[in-house]
C-alpha cells in the first residue's frame, strides 16, 4: 500500500528525519523479517521526538512514526497518532492514514468517518498533495474487501466506475498523470465487491454500464475481466 510524506520543515531533526525516512522506504522493499528489524530499530529515535500535542516543527516525525506503526501492525497506536495528525491538520494524506489503520485495525466507524472527512478536506481545499477522490476511493474499497466489509468497499468502488464513466479514456499512463488509479485493478476490485456482495446476477449489468461509456482500450479492458472472472 502506498502512504504520502511531506518535505521536513525542522531543521535540528532535518537529519535524522531524512535518514529515517530512508531506512524506512528501505525497509518497505524487504521480506517481512528485515522490514520488523528495520522499523523497530528506528522507533527508539523517533518517538522521544515525537510532542504531545501537534505543531508545524514535528508533524513529520509524527506521521513517520505513525506509518512504522502501521506496517509494524500496531493499527492501535497508528490509529491513536493520525487521530492527532488529521483533527490537527485536516490534511488528505493524514485522514488517509488514519482510515487504512482504522479499517485494518477493525475500528470500523473510525475508519469510515476518517473516509467521509478526507473526502471533504479534498473538496474544500487547494491541494498538491499526492491523493484524490479517487484514490481515496480506491483505496477504500481495496482495504475494506481485506477487512470483509464487501458492501462499503462495492458502494465505494461503484462510485469510484463513475470517475472512468466521465472521463472515457483508460490508458494507463493518462490515467496515471492524473492520479487517478489503473482501470484493469479497479475491474479486478470492483468484480471482487460485486461478488462478495452476492450481486453475481447483477454483474454483467454493473460492467456493461461501464463499457459502454469508456473508450475501446477500455472495452477490451471489461471483456477481458469478465473472461477471466467466468474461468476461475
Amino acid at each position: 500500500m502506498k502512504f504520502f510524506s511531506d518535505v521536513f520543515k525542522k531543521p535540528n531533526n532535518q537529519k535524522i528525519y531524512i535518514d529515517s525516512l530512508s531506512k524506512y522506504r528501505e525497509a518497505l522493499n524487504n521480506d517481512s523479517s528485515a522490514k520488523k528489524e528495520i522499523l523497530e530499530g528506528l522507533l527508539p529515535q523517533l518517538t522521544p521526538l515525537v510532542t504531545p500535542r501537534t505543531s508545524s516543527s514535528d508533524i513529520n516525525i509524527q506521521r513517520l512514526v505513525g506509518l512504522i506503526h502501521f506496517h509494524l501492525g500496531d493499527y492501535k497506536k497508528s490509529v491513536e497518532i493520525n487521530t492527532e495528525l488529521s483533527e490537527a491538520s485536516n490534511s488528505p494524506r493524514d485522514w488517509f492514514n488514519l482510515m487504512a489503520a482504522a479499517l485494518l485495525g477493525e475500528l470500523f466507524t473510525v475508519g469510515d468517518e476518517a473516509y467521509s472527512k478526507g473526502l471533504e478536506a479534498l473538496k474544500n481545499r487547494e491541494t498538491n498533495e499526492q491523493m484524490n477522490a479517487a484514490g481515496f476511493k480506491f483505496h477504500y474499497g481495496r482495504i475494506n474487501l481485506d477487512a470483509h466489509r464487501p458492501k462499503a468497499a462495492f458502494e465505494a468502488l461503484l462510485d469510484l466506475s463513475e470517475t472512468y464513466k466521465n472521463r472515457h479514456i483508460t490508458d494507463y499512463h493518462f490515467l496515471r498523470v492524473r492520479g487517478l488509479p489503473d482501470f484493469e485493478e479497479f475491474l479486478k476490485l470492483f468484480i471482487e465487491s460485486i461478488v462478495q456482495t452476492g450481486q453475481q446476477s447483477q454483474l454483467q449489468t454493473l460492467l456493461d454500464g461501464i463499457r459502454s461509456e469508456v473508450d475501446e482500450e477500455g472495452k477490451i479492458s471489461v471483456d477481458r475481466a469478465l473472461a477471466e472472472h467466468k474461468t476461475q
